[in-house]
């Protein structure tokens, strides 16, 4: 890829995927109101912990409060707890975290990823708005999620084990078919 900006200026869409000894995490910088762009520089993807990343999709104010709440709660759970959480405790959390703004009726517009590796290894997890919470092999979430997951489950439906270059070449694959 030579300038991220030129090559995916027309998608949305961040994805996931486990690997052989870790996890991939991926997205294209677009930003998108309504069907216009609003921005081609925007970021998807943070680190929410030491071990811990997330893509975000969907309404960028409430993706970001959840970004910065998970990075003070994951901390403040490795102080009181003295470990650092898993990924699961991660997505757990984040799912609780959804849930309560759901059953409030004020949800978050998002749909996130949250991955990493951990004592138990690699593992990716979607989280949907009502705090619904699952494990895949690999995910994507956006507006171009159906192409991307086609992509990649094209491959990763046959029970592959990606090297790591093989996960980032097909990352790389799933979005530029998702931007067209």
């Amino acid at each position: 890829m030579n300038d991220p900006n030129k090559d995916f200026a027309h998608g949305t869409t961040a994805l996931g995927m486990r690997w052989k000894d870790g996890i991939v995490i991926g997205a294209d910088r677009r930003v998108s109101a309504g069907t216009l762009i609003a921005s081609k520089t925007g970021k998807k993807v943070f680190q929410i912990h030491k071990n811990l990343g997330m893509a975000i999709a969907g309404l960028v104010s409430d993706a970001m409060s959840l970004v910065d709440l998970m990075q003070a709660e994951l901390t403040i759970f490795e102080l009181e707890n003295e470990y650092t959480p898993t990924v699961k405790v991660a997505a757990n959390l984040l799912g609780v975290i959804l849930h309560g703004g759901y059953r409030r009726y004020f949800p978050y517009w998002v749909q996130l990823i949250v991955g990493g590796v951990d004592h138990t290894g690699p593992h990716v997890y979607f989280l949907d708005p009502s705090g619904s919470v699952s494990e895949e092999p690999y995910f994507a979430i956006g507006s171009g999620s159906p192409l991307a997951l086609g992509v990649m489950e094209d491959r990763l439906a046959k029970g592959d084990t990606l090297a790591v270059t093989d996960a980032l070449e097909l990352a790389e694959k799933g979005l530029r078919s998702a931007i067209g």
